[in-house]
Parts: structure tokens; C-alpha cells; sequence
């Protein structure tokens, strides 16, 4: 059965409709696995369904209308593979995991800026230009990225391909 494309984190990841999270590139993410409703309505018993996938992302119209109980294909649906039954509201995939999201992994424009060996301010440029990609997490207001992300972007950005010195 497949399963509609889900887009979380500015775009960064993609779970295709077999269910395997990507990168925009197509890459898969090492270790990725999903996120469901289910286990976020454990933190946060309080919480409506639909509230806690807005944290994340933002419902379909299909998922809006099943969470109110109204009839929709499920194959409408980016749902967790459970064989042998049929998914319900715990099943929905909210968003992924996986171990290069760790909080202590995570880059700041301070570590890209070491990395490419140039100015805080001129990777700050390159954000606010659009050449740097959207950072997939953000902490209040500080950007953070992936290391992938950032070392995808470094080797396919335009003078990538120049000798560092």
C-alpha cells in the first residue's frame, strides 16, 4: 500500500511513499525512523492530535478530516506500516528521528564558518542571501543544521570545487 510523501523540517527531509526518510538530495538519512502521534501524545497526554502534529509540521486536509472522525483513504495518509490492522489516530507520523538530529551534533553559523575557515558574517550572508539551505531545526531563534546537510551544501555549492589552502 503506499503512502503520501511527507515533508517536515524546512524540506530538509523527505519519507517517500515506502516509508524510508531521504534527504531533499535523495540520499537516505542513516538511521532515520518515524516519529508517531502516539508516542508524542505520551509526553504530552494533554494535547489534541491535530495540536501536536502542528508542532511539527502542518495536517493535510486528509489528516484534519480523519482526526474528526471523517471517512479518508488511508493510503491518503503518511501512516506507520502496521501489519495486519488497520492504522488509527496513534498510527499518524508526525515527524523522524534519527542520531545526526542529537542536540550535541547540531551546527550553528559559528561552526560553519569554522568549517569553510571564513567570517561569522559571511556565512550570516549566505543565509540571508538563500545559498546557505533553510536550517532544518531551530532553537528560539538560532538556526542550527545537520552535519549531512551542511557538508552536502559545502561540496555541491557553487567554487566548491577550489583547494582549500
Amino acid at each position: 500500500m503506499q503512502r503520501v510523501e511527507l515533508v517536515v523540517c524546512e524540506g530538509t527531509y523527505r519519507r517517500d511513499n515506502q516509508a524510508v526518510w531521504r534527504y531533499h538530495w535523495g540520499s537516505v538519512v542513516p538511521g532515520a525512523a518515524d516519529v508517531l502521534v502516539a508516542e508524542l501524545l505520551a509526553v504530552e497526554p494533554q494535547l489534541g492530535c491535530e495540536e501536536l502534529l502542528r508542532r511539527f509540521r502542518e495536517p493535510s486536509s486528509a489528516e484534519r478530516a480523519w482526526i474528526r472522525g471523517e471517512p479518508v483513504d488511508p493510503t491518503c495518509l503518511p501512516v506507520a506500516s502496521r501489519r495486519g490492522r488497520a492504522p488509527h489516530l496513534g498510527d499518524l507520523v508526525a515527524s523522524l528521528r534519527a542520531p545526526e538530529l542529537d542536540a550535541h551534533l547540531l551546527l550553528t553559523v559559528d561552526d560553519i564558518a569554522r568549517e569553510l575557515r571564513v567570517e561569522r558574517a559571511t556565512v550570516e550572508s549566505y543565509r540571508r542571501r538563500g545559498y546557505l539551505p533553510p536550517a532544518p531545526v531551530r532553537c528560539g531563534r538560532t538556526p542550527l543544521w545537520t552535519a549531512p546537510v551542511v557538508r552536502h551544501w559545502i561540496a555541491s555549492r557553487p567554487g566548491a570545487g577550489r583547494p582549500r589552502t
